[in-house]
Parts: structure tokens; sequence; C-alpha cells
């Protein structure tokens, strides 16, 4: 997983990529989610980890600068991307890697980032890249869990949050396999496809509140109509009523838990996208309901108790328990909507302007969609197997006409 993150650089510099070593030098030191990779597995043990207290650049800056254009080393930012991504991260001998890419003509610089999975979800990696870059953010700053001073915490509190993960370990394994889907089948390797689209965060917001609901439902009604319009061009008769999709949801919001907690934090929720025909308005409508059923029946806390366990068996056995449960077996897309920054951040100057999520494939599904809000922009990146979603050089307009189509508060539930 990992990050476009878009800087603007007028001056056109040359030395970014000293520029970030001299950056990892200083402050990964101070970001223990970048000083970390995993050790060489050993038969019958648990995965662990080694702390690198003085990182080397060269292990994780590649070196030169992709050039955007035409002319350049990549046609696109979005070709870019693809090219990066193309190499898995060895989670032992790299664990993270950087790439500086630039557009010349538009004078922007992007930092490419992929960091290992293990290392972290979503939302502590954005942070610690943020750390890394950011001219106002102060690595060493401590991260503060909230304080729960009134949360109880006595026997009946305990069994009561017992209750909870079974219930939803038990709503996880009722929702049942996922079926056959348009979405789903064999991956071609690790040769997917990424593709990005800029959102105005206030169209976003001004949408979402027109529909009474919070951005991540909107978000998701977005998704759900570009999956319907996609669908319906490529085969009319063909169009599942819905798509079981599994939405990250992270525990790093909850009272006890910060930012910048160490491990992978995220629990998720299995909801049925709506994408048979229907009103937008009515989508908005059903998608708010089905995440509302998920996270009331406690799955979030009984995927992240789930998680818990696996991470304390051998190694081999983790694996093959994740191989089974974790792809188009049980869901054929993934969509997670991320809180960014809405301040505005620098990096060596220059504004980070936009920043991409780029979200890994699962075993066998096709279509993985991350958005992060930050500054006045909703960025999404989108992952693709082009031998299951041959169109994905059309979603981002797509999605910007779907989001068009969610903005319309009139529309009647059919």
């Amino acid at each position: 997983m990992g990050a476009r993150i878009l800087i603007e650089d007028p001056d056109g510099r040359d030395d970014w990529p000293e520029a970030l070593a001299g950056l990892i030098r200083d402050r990964v030191p101070d970001i223990p989610l970048l000083r970390r990779r995993l050790l060489r597995p050993r038969p019958g043990r648990p995965l662990r980890w080694l702390v690198d207290d003085t990182p080397d650049p060269a292990r994780h800056v590649r070196p030169g600068i992709v050039e955007i254009g035409a002319d350049g080393t990549a046609p696109t930012w979005d070709d870019a991307l693809t090219a990066f991504f193309a190499t898995v991260v060895d989670p032992v001998a790299t664990g993270w890697e950087l790439q500086v890419a630039r557009d010349r003509a538009a004078g922007e610089i992007a930092v490419l980032a992929k960091v290992h999975h293990a290392l972290g979800d979503g939302l502590a990696v954005t942070d610690a890249l943020i750390r890394l870059l950011s001219d106002e953010i102060t690595p060493a700053t401590p991260d503060r869990p909230r304080s729960t001073p009134d949360e109880p915490a006595g026997v009946a509190h305990r069994l009561r949050r017992a209750a909870v993960v079974v219930r939803g370990v038990a709503s996880l394994a009722l929702a049942g396999g996922a079926g056959a889907s348009p979405l789903a089948g064999r991956v071609a390797g690790t040769a997917h496809r990424r593709a990005g689209v800029c959102l105005d965060g206030a169209q976003v917001r001004a949408a979402a509140r027109a529909h009474g609901v919070g951005t991540t439902v909107l978000l998701l009604a977005v998704v759900a109509e570009t999956l319907y319009t996609l669908l319906t061009e490529r085969d009319p008769q063909a169009v599942p009523a819905a798509v079981r999709t599994m939405v990250p949801m992270t525990t790093r919001t909850s009272a006890t838990v910060g930012s910048r907690a160490l491990g992978n934090r995220t629990a998720a929720v299995s909801i049925d996208l709506p994408t048979g025909p229907m009103s937008p308005a009515e989508r908005v409508a059903r998608v708010e309901k089905a995440l509302a059923a998920g996270s009331s029946a406690g799955q979030p806390d009984g995927a992240a108790a789930v998680l818990r366990v696996l991470g304390l068996l051998p190694w081999r056995l983790q694996a093959q328990l994740v191989r089974l449960a974790y792809g188009r077996r049980f869901f054929h897309a993934l969509a997670s909507v991320m809180p960014g920054s809405r301040r505005p951040l620098h990096s060596r100057g220059g504004l980070i302007r936009e920043v991409y999520p780029v979200l890994p494939l699962a075993d066998g599904v096709g279509l993985a969609v991350g958005a992060l809000h930050w500054g006045r922009t909703t960025a999404i990146g989108i992952t693709a197997d082009p031998g299951l979603i041959p169109e994905i050089g059309g979603i981002p307009d797509r999605v910007r006409a779907s989001l068009s189509a969610v903005q319309d508060r009139v529309d009647r539930v059919d």
C-alpha cells in the first residue's frame, strides 16, 4: 500500500532524491513505523520486528527522478505509479520505498511511496509519511491517545465488550460466501493498474450534508454508482444487484488507541454495495443502512479480535488462514475512506496539494478504491486488475459523473 504525494515545485529542483535521503537520516529515527522491518521468519514462531536505529537511505530511496510527459519516463502520473508499484516491497530487506517523479511543465513533483501493509494501516502510514516530509510537523512529537476518565473498566464492561466481539465475529461469519462476481476471478500477478481522480472536497462535503450522511457513506455511494454505470455498459443483462465490499475501518479513532500506535489497527465491515438500477438518492440511503447495520453488529470489533489472534500464530499458519479468509470467497471489492489534513502543509517550502492513497488488491479481487480527504481536495486512488476490469482508464471520469449524480438532492427514491 502507499500514496502519491503531490507537491508544488515551480523551480523544478533536481536534488529531491538527495533531500529525501537527508530527511530519512534526520527524521526516521523518531518515526517508529519507518524504523521497522520484519525479521526473517523462523519456522514455528510468530513474526518479529527488526528496528533500524540508523536507517540507510539507499535502502529506501530509488535513485533518479521519473519524468512525467510525452518525452519522459512515464507519459502520465498514473503510468508512473503503476510502474513503481509493479515490484513488491520486501518486508524483510526494505519494508518501504520512495521514488521521486516530476512534471516539469506543471511545476509539480510527487513522492511515490509504498509500504508493506504489515508495518501499519492506511492512517498510520499516511501519518508517518507526512511526518517524514512535512515542514510543519515535528517527527518526535508524541502521539497522545484520548483519555477516557469515565469509561468503566470492571467485569461488566469487559463482558459487554466480549459480547460485542462475539456478535461481530458471528455477523461476519453469517454473511457467508460472496458468490460469483464480474469483479472477481484469477488476478494476473502484480501487474495491477493504478489511476487517480481528484474531487473538490467542498462539493463532497456539501453532497453529504444534502443527503444527511457522512462523507464515508457519500463516497461509498459514489463507488456504487460508478460500478453500476461500468457494469451496465459492459453487459446490461448481467449487472449484479450488489457487490460484496470490504470496508476497512481504523480503530485508531477509538479512545485508547493513538493515531501513531504501532501495528496494523484496521478492522472491517462487510457490506453489499447496491449496484442495481435505482436513483442516486436511494443508493445513498441503502449504503447508509448497510454500513450502519455492519457497524452496529460489531463487525469492526470482531475483525479486530480475529487479527489480534492471528498475530499470535506461527507465521506459516497465519499466512494460510489469511489466504482462506481474505479474498474473493468473501468479498469482491475493497473501498476505504480515510481522514487526512485539512490545514495546509508544505515540504521544502512547496504546498503538499494532494495525497492519493494506493490500496493493494486481495486474492482474486479485482478492484480497490481508497479516498483521502486532504486540504481542499478529496483524492481517490484506484487499483484494478486489467484482466478483470479493463475499463480502469475510464473510471476517473465515471467517478466524477457519479459524484454529480448523487449531488442532485431532488432525486426521488423509487
